[in-house]
């Protein structure tokens, strides 16, 4: 799963590519220029210092007509694999994903 966000037009744009692949979780974060904390809290990004902390609503609203209950079982046992692991932040409602900067 991968959360594209593109920080160059002049409000920030967000997609949710290949969301049924729940194996990898990363961040791509295109311009990113001044204030981008700032820019990508407003889609769905709770914190964003060496990576990225994703509002596991904000991955529901990107995924639209793909989060079936399917969808939904699989986003379950992704967010249960990554609490094990110290990547969900329940505070923030969030998980951490990887950040890659283009």
């Amino acid at each position: 799963m991968i959360v594209e966000i593109d920080l160059s037009a002049e409000s920030a744009r967000a997609r949710l590519a290949e969301p049924d692949d729940f194996t990898a979780f990363k961040v791509v974060l295109r311009d990113s220029g001044p204030s981008v904390a700032e820019r990508v809290e407003a889609i769905g990004v709770a914190r964003l210092d060496e990576h990225a902390w994703v509002r596991v609503d904000a991955l529901r609203e990107l995924a639209g007509a793909s989060a079936t209950p399917e969808w939904e079982e699989s986003l379950a046992s992704m967010l249960e694999f990554a609490r094990s692991r110290g990547w969900v932040d329940d505070e923030l409602d969030s998980i951490r994903a990887h950040v890659e900067r283009v």
